[in-house]
């Protein structure tokens, strides 16, 4: 508002406030406006505060907070019950993961008998793997996952550590049991154990596991396409542009811009929040956006360029 307020005096234009009676233009009308404006901040600032005591407070005593929907359950004037017929695809999918099936097979056959995910949308594996690890299915929840970063931007980020978790106990009606969802935990982390040691690329490439898509979450992973490398989103790589339309970036575009920051080292973090940006995440708290130009070779995606193919196959008839 005060920068607004001074570029608008700048070129002779002035803003009168009748609330307050306070004119941008007078001698001291900034500085009034500076002074609401601190004062509407510390407001703002202690409201967030009250707010977050009350909730903290529901968290303690075990009430379910900020419930939204999800598939497996209806919410009509905050009441929350079982959809019985989502229900049933849901133990079925626990049945199947937990008998050794992967979350893409589970998402493939469940879109093969076209059975809706939620919303009507088609299955996919992360839509899977979000059930597989959603401790709500069991009538109980862990709360304050997230926490509001910022009272001035609203930001939500994950909980990572940095806040007291609650866990509440028959919040609401369960659809499997906990015992199920905990031998599903257990397979789950078996299997990451084993890709992990699997997995020498862990120590081969500076990117991996660093790189997270903003779209769906999920990290980035490394390709080589005709001798170059790209880095794109896992979600696309599985299961394709409709569950996640992220773009690919060059591996080189990545390299200069770690280059800047001094190497891989600096870095904490890459998000990617759109087209052809990077918000890179230093060790040191510093977050920095960065924009890329996409050469005309780099925009050719993999069915962009099987389609050339079939176009001049067809032309020339080979």
């Amino acid at each position: 508002l005060l920068s607004i307020a001074r570029e608008l005096r700048s070129i002779g234009v002035g803003i009168y406030f009748e609330e307050q009676r306070i004119h941008t233009m007078s001698g001291d009308g900034e500085l009034m406006l500076s002074i609401l404006a601190s004062y509407a901040q510390e407001e703002s600032r202690a409201v967030s505060e009250n707010c977050k005591w009350r909730i903290k407070q529901r968290f303690e005593n075990g009430e379910l907070y900020g419930f939204t929907a999800m598939y497996g359950y209806n919410i009509k004037s905050g009441e929350i019950t079982v959809n019985e017929e989502q229900a049933v695809v849901i133990r079925r999918i626990y049945d199947l993961y937990i008998g050794g099936w992967g979350f893409s097979r589970i998402a493939k056959l469940l879109n093969e008998e076209n059975i809706p995910a939620y919303k009507g949308g088609r299955w996919s594996a992360s839509r899977v793997g979000d059930l597989v690890g959603n401790e709500k299915l069991t009538g109980s929840a862990l709360l304050q996952k997230s926490y509001t970063e910022d009272h001035l931007t609203k930001k939500q980020v994950r909980n990572k550590g940095e806040k007291e978790r609650y866990f509440a106990e028959d919040t609401h009606p369960a659809i499997i049991s906990m015992e199920l969802f905990e031998t599903a935990q257990q397979i789950r982390a078996a299997r990451a154990k084993h890709v992990k040691a699997r997995d020498t690329s862990q120590n081969r490439y500076p990117f991996t596991g660093k790189i997270v898509c903003e779209c769906c979450g999920k990290n980035y992973k490394r390709k080589v396409v005709q001798g170059r490398s790209y880095w794109q989103c896992s979600t696309f790589l599985h299961d394709g542009r409709d569950y996640c339309p992220a773009q690919q970036i060059p591996e080189r575009i990545l390299e200069e811009f770690a280059a800047e920051f001094g190497g891989m080292g600096n870095i904490s973090e890459i998000r990617v929040p759109g087209k052809n940006k990077l918000v890179f995440a230093l060790h040191g708290g510093q977050k920095i956006e960065k924009e890329w130009r996409i050469s005309r070779r780099d925009s050719w995606t993999d069915e962009m360029k099987e389609v050339a193919r079939q176009k001049a196959r067809s032309r020339y008839g080979n």
